[in-house]
């Protein structure tokens, strides 16, 4: 074999077809490699034969028989031709013929690959002006060949008459085309133009959403994504609806060199009598959402909801939320330490909840500090203020300031005591207003505590496993208050007695409520780990005061010093199968008054899962009793099939909720959903329904 050096023999190996990134490779040298090589000095023509490679700036162009005629500097390639660029592109032709200087040229039989998956090939392909290739009856993909069988159909294809790939516009255009799902014809079109595979961001459509409902009947949206500018851009949604008019959605977007927002929303004009739920022409959404870093512990944002009415969204299947929450905040963080201000609004979209009755908070401020080394603890100092009004109902202005140190002491033993001590002050300022009758007042209170908790693990190892029990007790001493029911209740609506908040000072969410009194809270956690993987836990607790409950407080009936029993359990099998369960019984007779359950199950691909909900009318608002079950399933068929299911039903009325199914298909270069929904509540007009809904993305031809 010879190696000769050639100064400038392939001055624009950088521009070979399909390659964009050319560069001038002047005055620099190639080697070529084969098993003959010969020059005729007469008519200047260089011969290369055998397995002959030609390197140049990381390129390399690999044949049996090369050819170049230095006079008419037309290059000839035969015999397996394959040339692999150095970004891993490759492309092989039968044979190829290149002239002025690369800048033209002919293969037959071209295939290309790029290392992002993207495939072309043609029976002939051509390249003009160093820029524009022409590849006669193409087949372009951005799929993945096949592992078990490379040379079958991809999932899609394009298959064309003639593709152009114009380097110099970014842009590949294709005549004729028809779009082939694992080789079967599904749709055609004429002509058809999309961004190349390395560009990002490039007007044009992107794929349509098929949707069918028994609100608006069949409708089509078919977004058009416009590029601006590489730092913002616009995506315009026609949406052809088949029951009510036509609708335009639009979503801008904007990055800023402190974060991003945008603003997306959607209109609809109608007559008056095709609007189901109102009289208006115009109906509407607006919804904008931005997060911006202002400084190094600075940050800002805000989230704003507006609609035209109550029942828009919800019918034309933008958002089933029932409630809606706008704020802008902005918000100081060093470390632990943190100053957070925001202005709340809130909006629902049930047709039988006031409006004029949702609460606008402004401000919201709150406040956290923490020192270390405080007595040999930690001191947390934090505030809270917040103003809330209504147009129709409950105005309250409130002020809290709390201090909480607590300290760790780990003894010899293994025994485990915390410290705690604290005092918080709370001034609410209010009024209620229920359209008859006006109610103003003020009322402060100051809550002082102390306690001490201990806690002792004990560790036995078994021949099959691991047990942990972990006796608790712990005793606070602090200040009786009587707890105002009048006082508006903003952030104390969801508290309950659970084991998560059984050994808190203070079990309320809020501070519109409090819990006040010495009492005992005791409790047992038992822990199971076998060696084989399988693993139990149960914990039972309970608490007690040393006066009766002048009045119902957290898990404390009125008249009664011990409060309900608490008992979790979670049982988890190697083999997929689990349950986890929280309960509260009743004091008194042991009834079940609470239980929240869930059993699940993952067998090889598929994951089951069962939740019961049972809430006894002593403990809700509404004197009413709970009882819900939501089940829920995933398989996956294959490894790119998907199957998902969710039912929701409401045991107590004996009704379905919601149902929901849906099928998916995934890979690397393609994203397929069909799904269909059922709900079976009403709101004002609305309900019950059904909806269908499918989606597809194929890679680089316009996704989002």
């Amino acid at each position: 074999m010879r190696h000769i050096f050639l100064t400038g023999f392939i001055f624009c190996m950088s521009t070979f077809p399909l390659h964009t990134n050319a560069q001038s490779p002047n005055d620099e040298q190639a080697l070529i490699e084969a098993n003959s090589m010969s020059f005729a000095q007469d008519t200047e023509i260089v011969t290369a034969l055998g397995d002959v490679k030609i390197q140049y700036r990381g390129r390399e162009l690999r044949a049996g028989k090369i050819t170049w005629d230095q006079k008419s500097d037309r290059i000839i390639a035969s015999e397996n031709v394959i040339f692999i660029d150095v970004d891993g592109t490759r492309i092989t032709s039968q044979s190829a013929e290149l002239q002025n200087e690369m800048k033209q040229a002919t293969l037959k039989k071209f295939s290309l690959m790029k290392q992002t998956n993207l495939r072309l090939k043609g029976e002939a392909a051509s390249r003009q002006s160093g820029q524009l290739t022409r590849v006669r009856k193409s087949v372009f993909t951005a799929c993945k060949p096949c592992k078990n069988k490379p040379n079958a159909p991809p999932t899609w294809q394009l298959r064309s008459g003639e593709t152009v790939y114009d380097e110099g516009d970014e842009t590949i255009s294709h005549k004729n085309v028809r779009l082939e799902m694992r080789g079967v014809p599904v749709f055609y079109l004429p002509y058809l133009v999309h961004p190349a595979p390395n560009v990002k961001k490039r007007s044009g459509f992107l794929f349509p959403v098929f949707r069918s409902s028994t609100d608006t009947g069949v409708d089509i949206s078919l977004p058009y994504f416009i590029n601006i500018a590489p730092d913002y851009d616009l995506t315009l949604s026609p949406r052809f609806i088949g029951d009510g008019g036509s609708m335009l959605g639009f979503d801008w977007r904007q990055k800023t060199p402190q974060g991003t927002y945008n603003i997306a929303g959607n209109g609809l004009w109608l007559d008056a009598e095709d609007n189901d739920d109102n009289d208006r022409t115009f109906r509407g959404n607006i919804q904008s959402k931005g997060n911006f870093k202002l400084s190094e512990n600075w940050h800002a944002g805000y989230d704003y909801w507006w609609a035209s009415d109550k029942s828009f969204m919800r019918r034309y299947d933008i958002s089933d939320a029932d409630f809606f929450t706008s704020k802008a905040y902005i918000r100081k963080t060093n470390g632990r330490n943190k100053i957070d201000v925001r202005l709340l609004d809130f909006r629902t979209s049930i047709v039988d909840i006031d409006e004029d009755a949702q609460p606008e908070v402004a401000p919201h401020i709150r406040t956290a500090h923490y020192y270390d080394n405080l007595a040999g603890g930690e001191l947390r100092v934090t505030s809270d203020l917040i103003s809330v009004s209504r147009k129709n109902g409950a105005d309250l202005n409130r002020a809290v300031a709390e201090t909480e140190w607590t300290r760790q002491s780990i003894l010899k033993s293994g025994q485990i005591l915390d410290y705690f001590g604290g005092v918080r002050g709370v001034y609410h300022d209010y009024e209620i207003n229920n359209g008859a009758q006006s109610e103003k007042d003020d009322e402060s209170v100051v809550l002082a505590h102390a306690g001490i908790k201990w806690r002792m693990p004990f560790i036995k190892r078994q021949s099959s496993g691991s047990v942990i029990i972990e006796p608790t007790a712990q005793a606070i001493i602090a200040n009786e208050e009587v707890n105002q029911t009048v006082i508006p209740n903003e952030d104390s609506l969801s508290s309950e007695f659970d084991s998560l908040n059984l050994f808190e000072v203070y079990r309320h969410t809020g501070y519109d409520r409090f819990d006040t009194g010495n009492r005992v809270d005791v409790g047992i956690n038992t822990n199971f780990e076998a060696d084989n993987g399988n693993s139990y836990r149960m914990f039972v607790g309970k608490s007690y005061r040393d006066k009766v409950a002048e009045r119902p407080t957290i898990g404390t009936e009125q008249g009664k010093k011990a409060s309900d029993w608490l008992v979790d359990i979670d049982l988890q099998q190697a083999s997929g199968l689990g349950f986890n369960g929280q309960f509260r019984f009743d004091d008194d007779n042991q009834e079940l008054i609470r239980s929240d359950g869930e059993i699940y199950a993952t067998i090889k691909k598929a994951h089951f899962s069962l939740q019961y909900t049972h809430l006894d009318s002593s403990i809700t608002p509404e004197g009413a009793d709970r009882e819900e079950t939501r089940g829920s399933f995933d398989f996956n068929l294959s490894e790119n099939w998907f199957l998902n299911g969710h039912i929701k039903y409401d045991m107590e009325r004996e009704s379905r909720l919601k149902n929901s199914i849906g099928l998916i298909y995934r890979d690397d270069c393609t994203d397929i959903s069909l799904s269909f929904n059922q709900s079976f509540t009403r709101n004002g007009n609305i309900g019950p329904r059904n909806g269908l809904t499918f989606k597809i993305i194929l890679r680089t031809l316009g996704g989002q």
